[in-house]
């Protein structure tokens, strides 16, 4: 008979056995399970690292433009007396600024008229603006009006806007003239020939609403006087805006504020990094408690490799500061960083360049030719011979034939077009005159400089003569500058038959450094290092012809790279795909995925084992369960034997 509960025929309770057995067998499992959940402690620990080096490394992205150093900046103490902008080239110091009069342009208004629209006057009327050309304005009985000689003055280009006002009065219309450019040199002369009536009237009544005023104010004591209240050049490459009388301060200077803002967000981030190391790498002696990190070589590793970029010198820089501590970042007891703003905001006005070479990539060349351009993360800082082989050009067409001594522009050969770096100028108009050869290229070039789309592409081309023939060259250099496609009527007087084309070069060279050569390729006049060489991502710009390089070394450049970028490198290596981050989870993960292999194992022999034992038990219930069928039959046989008690009774 089969048996189809467990322990029925041996009375054994052997769910609870087997479960017992199988918690023994399971104990492999359960420390599997721990050694798992200590691994993924150990990835979610890097994983938090890995995040902190990568913020570390994007405070570090504000501080990598020198220009950031270089730019100075204009702090004006009162910004409603006047605004200021710096450039590049502005002469840093103090200023007292006190502006006196604010230019102004002149306003005439004329006597008045009963109706704008009524006809009168009819001739000529002549406005001058200062020296300017005189303009001559016809009043026909087609626009004599004092609507329509206000739109003969606005369309006539002469440097004056009208306007008609009505002030209320009998007769209130009255014509207000403004001269467009402001200064005393841009008064208005108006003169006219118009015949009796309500206009020339209007004309003659003309009175001075407001004087043309020049702009005047003093510098540090020192009067200036601008036609303007856009103010350029008094103060070496500042700007002023003039925008009420006053006196103020004006300040040129480093940007303090914005890049000791940038400094303490690279001090915070690299803070914030120092303390995610310390915390998963602690062990708290009184509770004996060690972080998931404790004693990790990678992880102490990364915190030393930082704390030696930071500390060591910055090699190659020619100034007096080579060390962040000389600037005010110093490292504090517990590993910290902190900035002492008051010395670094000294070293940032008195050497902003030194301040910026200690952050930021800077070369320097030893040619006037030359001009370092960028560095890539890559470039190897140190000192590069420059070898430039072949000077870029720019695309150019010259005619095939030469210009007459004399050549007439008039509406029959007055239009012109060309294609500059493939972008077609339209037809632009020739000015009507007389020319000779160098005159008509000084107004083909004047005409050129009205297309829009080659002024909206900074792709006006620049016109010379050669040899008494006209040359079109476009602005730009290198293989991608382009020239051709000459057209139009005034063709074949300029001596172009539409069929020249022509191409600029590329600089060509090399980079040298200990005897190794970088290879490089060129775009323009910028020459960049090939990736893969010591140099990679170095770019240089060389100015100069041909006829100006020299055989074997151009010029040399000298590279230091800042702590922003060795620091940016350092985060790279560390988070890269060969780094130490990625290799220790690497191997992690390898681990969890042999215990999952494991655990499987396991699992496959758990149910296996379990089997087995439940078979034996029903095994031994069967076995039981046939010896006690067995022993009931032999007690029954046995109490009817003759004899037994049973048979007695």
């Amino acid at each position: 008979m089969a048996i189809s509960s467990p322990g029925v025929g041996s009375n054994l309770d052997v769910n609870r056995i087997v479960t017992q057995l199988m918690a023994l067998e399971q104990r492999p499992l359960t420390k599997l399970a721990q050694k798992e959940a200590s691994f993924q402690a150990k990835l979610s620990a890097y994983g938090s690292l890995k995040g902190t080096i990568a913020s570390f490394q994007g405070s570090l992205t504000a501080l990598q433009s020198q220009s950031k150093f270089d730019t100075p900046t204009a702090k004006v103490a009162d910004a409603a007396i006047f605004t200021a902008t710096a450039g590049n080239s502005a002469a840093k110091g103090s200023y007292s600024i006190a502006v006196t009069t604010r230019a102004a342009s002149q306003v005439l208004n004329t006597a008045g008229v009963a109706s704008p629209s009524a006809a009168s006057s009819t001739g000529d009327i002549t406005l001058r603006v200062g020296s300017g050309t005189a303009n001559t304005i016809t009043l026909s009985t087609s626009n004599n009006t004092l609507e329509g000689l206000r739109d003969a003055i606005n369309a006539a280009g002469a440097g004056v806007s009208a306007v008609i006002v009505n002030d209320g009065s009998g007769t209130p219309y009255r014509l207000a003239l403004t001269a467009n450019s402001s200064g005393l040199d841009n008064s208005i002369s108006i003169s006219h020939t118009l015949s009796a009536g309500a206009l020339k009237d209007a004309l003659d009544g003309t009175s001075e609403a407001r004087p043309a005023r020049n702009a005047e104010l003093t510098i540090n004591g020192i009067a200036v006087s601008r036609p303007t209240n856009n103010i350029e050049g008094a103060i070496p490459g500042v700007t002023l805006q003039l925008l009420k009388e006053g006196e103020t301060s004006l300040t040129v200077g480093s940007d303090v504020s914005g890049i000791q803002t940038s400094v303490q967000a690279f001090i915070k981030a690299y803070n914030d990094l120092n303390r995610t190391i310390s915390s998963l790498t602690a062990y708290d002696a009184q509770t004996q408690t060690a972080s998931i990190l404790v004693g990790d070589a990678s992880t102490i590793s990364i915190q030393t490799q930082m704390r030696a970029a930071l500390s060591s010198a910055m090699s190659g820089l020619t100034g007096s500061r080579t060390t962040l501590s000389q600037v005010g970042i110093s490292f504090q007891p517990d590993g910290s960083l902190a900035l002492d703003t008051a010395k670094f905001g000294a070293a940032l006005n008195a050497a902003p360049a030194e301040v910026g070479a200690l952050f930021a990539p800077r070369g320097e060349t030893g040619s006037t030719l030359l001009a370092y351009q960028r560095s890539g993360k890559a470039s190897t800082p140190g000192s590069y011979q420059v070898h430039v082989t072949a000077s870029a050009t720019r695309g150019a067409v010259t005619a095939g034939s030469a210009i007459q001594p004399s050549t007439v522009i008039d509406g029959e050969n007055d239009g012109f077009q060309i294609r500059v770096n493939g972008i077609a100028s339209g037809t632009v108009r020739i000015a009507h005159g007389n020319y000779n050869a160098e005159s008509l290229a000084v107004a083909l070039q004047a005409a050129l400089g009205t297309s829009a789309t080659l002024t909206a592409a900074g792709l006006v081309p620049l016109v010379s003569v050669s040899d008494g023939k006209m040359v079109i060259s476009s602005p730009a250099y290198g293989s991608a500058s382009t020239i051709g496609g000459a057209a139009g009527n005034a063709s074949g007087v300029l001596g172009y038959s539409g069929s020249e084309s022509g191409a600029g070069r590329d600089v060509a060279g090399h980079f040298e450094a200990a005897g190794v050569i970088s290879a490089a390729t060129g775009s323009g006049q910028e020459l960049t290092a090939a990736r893969g060489t010591p140099a990679d991502g170095l770019t240089v710009s060389y100015s100069g012809t041909d006829a100006q390089l020299q055989s074997g070394v151009t010029g040399t450049l000298r590279l230091t790279e800042g702590y922003a970028m060795r620091l940016d490198r350092l985060a790279s290596r560390l988070l890269n795909d060969t780094g130490p981050i990625s290799s220790r989870t690497g191997g992690i993960d390898r681990s969890i995925e042999d215990i999952t292999r494991q655990r499987d194992s396991i699992n496959r022999r758990l149910v296996a084992t379990e089997a087995r034992i439940r078979a034996q038990f029903t095994a031994l219930d069967t076995l039981i369960s046939r010896l006690s069928n067995t022993s009931n039959f032999l007690t029954q046989q046995l109490a009817n034997l003759p004899g037994s008690s049973n048979s007695r009774n």
